[in-house]
């Protein structure tokens, strides 16, 4: 599945979307609900009950670091969370962490150097996932220029849960809960062959010391989401990170 970030365009002529159309246009043509003028789509894995909701924070572009959702993709993101069946889980993909993760002991895995990547128009999908989790009703709110419509999570199940955010973007370890949204767990984790001057762990490109590979289990009757790491598992200073579990609700 693809997840749009700031490399996936040019700038300019074609947009992001034009280019994901043209490389990606049929496959993301099969995701439910989801045309392909659209670089935003949820799926759904009825097996693990688990919905998986993929966002562009790139839609409405003016510069590689502007991040800028539309209007027309955050009524549809409270839209998606409304219509998640009875039970499942909700899992969001996009490419930068959400707002400041931060370090638990408990948890660990958690590079210090990390920078905040925040949104230049605020916070409006850790405000609308907020009103998800706590099940309340949403009123219109602006954020920056864009004003989006409310939504009553009220009548959401309890039993549906919103479980994590997965990102990338900082290409190193971030895991942990969102200031201000405390019952938020965003987990961004290294990936990307690069070197020390951007991941805490021992890596060295053209080597085997490169590779990571990090499998993910939720387990929804627990609500704890694992984290198992296949390669460079151990950081300059010596910390192990071989597996973690989190427990993404009390």
């Amino acid at each position: 599945f693809y997840c749009i970030g700031d490399n996936d365009h040019d700038g300019g002529s074609p947009t992001t979307a034009g280019l994901f159309t043209k490389y990606f246009g049929a496959d993301f043509n099969t995701h439910n609900g989801t045309s392909i003028d659209k670089t935003y789509y949820h799926i759904d894995r009825p097996n693990e009950k688990i919905r998986m909701i993929f966002l562009n924070e790139f839609d409405a572009l003016t510069s590689a670091s502007n991040m800028n959702y539309t209007k027309i993709q955050l009524d549809w993101f409270s839209q998606t969370l409304l219509n998640t069946p009875i039970g499942y889980g909700v899992m969001v993909v996009k490419h930068k962490p959400g707002k400041e993760p931060q370090k638990n002991p408990t948890i660990g895995w958690y590079d210090l150097r990390y920078y905040d990547s925040d949104s230049t128009m605020g916070h409006p999908v850790e405000t609308i996932i907020q009103a998800f989790i706590d099940k309340v009703k949403m009123l219109p709110q602006t954020f920056g220029s864009v004003t989006i419509n409310g939504v009553d999570f009220s009548s959401v199940n309890s039993a549906t849960d919103f479980v994590c955010y997965l990102g990338g973007h900082v290409h190193c370890d971030i895991v942990g809960f969102l200031k201000d949204f405390p019952k938020q767990l965003s987990i961004s984790i290294d990936c990307a062959a690069l070197n020390r001057t951007i991941t805490d762990l021992t890596r060295i490109a053209g080597t085997t010391s490169e590779n990571v590979i990090n499998h993910i289990t939720v387990n929804k009757d627990k609500k704890t989401v694992s984290l198992i790491r296949l390669g460079a598992n151990t950081t300059y200073s010596l910390e192990k990170r071989n597996a973690i579990t989190i427990k993404y609700k009390n």
